[in-house]
């Protein structure tokens, strides 16, 4: 027993020596099949949840949640229900008075909350590098130790190893140079301390300075963990603990972790904060007697049944009045630089058009880059089948990720928004910014998919593929009023392009060209007709 508690102290634990012998319930539930739900129990009594996720289903998305209110705090619920979520459980640390969050949270690609620079313990101040959870663009998914040096996201570097701190040791400040960019994370939560690496127990306890934290190592616990199978599976695990149920300690959680799949997991914030939702419904009993206002979540969302995205140089995007300047301001989005005009009247307009398939609910953000010299109410004013709705925002803040305008019901049609210039700023000369708009729903009646700067189609016709669903040939044709340049491309379910068809000057006609997908795997995917700047996109479904 000596051998083994000193090998938990160093992190690293051989064979099964912390497992934990669970019985394990599924949880019926009317989520996906792609989300499995079990309730768990152990001896001592020892009650928990746990869900996994088949991340190969490309219409789930996994999303780090942020509060946004202005204590900085909510219940895991509310953030749940307001983004959709079928399964959420509690993010990192945060201090509990103001809701400021001590763990990281990338959200959407834009660092949202940085993670503590450093940590005071009686032998000094600690430079902290900590474990962090992230989903990059391609859907893969990573743990990282993670350093900031710097405010931005391109200032985010992962390490191979955590700092080497002991409760009297205190480790140099990680170099630049010995770490790369965390390139390519879409979502991302932090917590501590990391508890699986390659598929073995490895509790980085003391590296990630838990000591003097109130996170105990060995203790009995509610715990919350998250990781991820050699498969792509997400792991979603909330242990109850300072009542009917005993709590679990760190190298417990951590075989569990590996008795469940994974081949990599952390810790998050435990305590009173351990919650977990699924399927409409808090599941496990919070330590506190009820939910806890947390700072952050990380959630399973339903992928955007329809999400429409136009940039500045894209044919549904125009502009009216003069003075408008292409600004190098770091943060924009896409390719395209944003557009600016300095504050006015309301005479210089810019418009975003896009066509909505059907009348739903929709949501409707903007994105802009980081500046204090932008509007602080600039007018995004949203026109909807003869509805006005103007709302202002403040574009000073939150610069280099999507910002939520607001959720409309938008009927079928084509509709706009547009960035007037009737604002001011607190700086001298003001501006207002256009750079990229999104339009999207989560209404599963619609099948429509990815759409990125497409315009409204008027030229040209595109029919539904047949067979679909396919394995693994289906037929595609489409009609052209006009001769042009003709593109036929098969995008997947991120919008990432797959395979490009047809690529030549045709019409007018009826054409019909053929798509193998025989190196494919099953799922969504989008095929993108284009010519002389209009465009139509159908969903196709590979089922192998």
């Amino acid at each position: 027993m000596r051998i083994l508690a000193l090998a938990a102290s160093l992190g690293f634990v051989p064979g099964n020596a912390f497992s934990q012998s669970f019985t394990w319930t599924p949880v019926p539930t009317s989520l996906p099949g792609s989300i499995s739900v079990f309730s768990g129990t152990a001896a001592g009594p020892i009650h928990a949840y746990y869900a996994r996720i088949d991340y190969a289903d490309t219409l789930v998305k996994a999303v780090a949640l942020r509060s946004t209110v202005p204590a900085r705090k909510e219940a895991v619920s509310t953030l749940a229900e307001a983004s959709h979520a079928y399964v959420a459980i509690n993010g990192g640390f945060f201090d509990v008075g103001s809701g400021a969050s001590y763990s990281l949270v990338i959200g959407e690609g834009r660092l949202i909350d940085k993670q503590l620079a450093a940590v005071s313990r009686s032998a000094g101040t600690y430079p902290l590098m900590r474990a962090n959870f992230g989903v990059m663009e391609d859907r893969s998914l990573e743990t990282a130790w993670i350093y900031h040096f710097g405010n931005e996201i391109t200032d985010v570097y992962r390490f191979p190893l955590p700092l080497a701190h002991t409760p009297t040791t205190i480790a140099p400040a990680p170099q630049q140079q010995d770490g790369s960019p965390w390139e390519g994370v879409l979502q991302a939560i932090g917590g501590g301390p990391n508890l699986v690496s390659g598929g073995q127990v490895n509790v980085t306890y003391d590296q990630e300075v838990m000591f003097g934290s109130g996170v105990g190592l060995s203790n009995g616990d509610p715990r919350t963990a998250i990781g991820y199978t050699a498969n792509g599976e997400i792991i979603l695990f909330v242990v109850d603990g300072r009542g009917a149920s005993a709590g679990m300690s760190l190298p417990q959680v951590a075989q569990t972790m590996i008795d469940l799949g994974c081949v990599e997991a952390l810790n998050l914030d435990g305590g009173g904060s351990s919650t977990f939702y699924a399927d409409g419904l808090v599941r496990n009993t919070p330590s506190d007697g009820t939910e806890r206002l947390v700072a952050s979540a990380f959630g399973i969302l339903p992928a955007p049944s329809y999400d429409h995205q136009i940039d500045t140089d894209d044919a549904g995007y125009s502009e009216t009045g003069s003075g408008w300047l292409t600004t190098q301001y770091p943060g924009y989005f896409g390719s395209q630089p944003a557009r600016i005009v300095q504050t006015g009247s309301g005479d210089k307009r810019a418009t975003f058009r896009f066509h909505i398939p059907a009348q739903a609910e929709y949501e409707i953000f903007a994105w802009w880059p980081t500046s204090p010299i932008w509007g602080t109410n600039t007018p995004f004013i949203v026109y909807s089948q003869g509805n006005i709705d103007t709302v202002r925002v403040d574009q000073t803040v939150n610069g280099g990720g999507w910002n939520l305008i607001g959720t409309f019901t938008l009927a079928a049609g084509l509709d706009s928004v547009v960035v007037s210039n009737d604002a001011v700023g607190t700086s001298g000369t003001a501006f207002i910014v256009a750079d990229g708009l999104r339009v999207l729903t989560y209404d599963r009646s619609l099948a429509v998919g990815v759409q990125v700067g497409e315009a409204v189609p008027v030229s040209l016709e595109l029919d539904q593929n047949y067979p679909n669903p396919f394995n693994p040939r289906t037929t595609i044709r489409y009609r052209l009023s006009e001769h042009g340049h003709v593109s036929v491309r098969i995008y997947d379910a991120l919008g990432q392009l797959v395979e490009e068809l047809v690529d030549q000057a045709q019409g007018p006609g009826e054409f019909h060209t053929l798509w193998d997908a025989e190196a494919h795997s099953s799922g969504l995917y989008y095929c993108r007709l284009m010519q002389n700047g209009h465009s139509q996109v159908r969903a196709m479904t590979l089922l192998r």
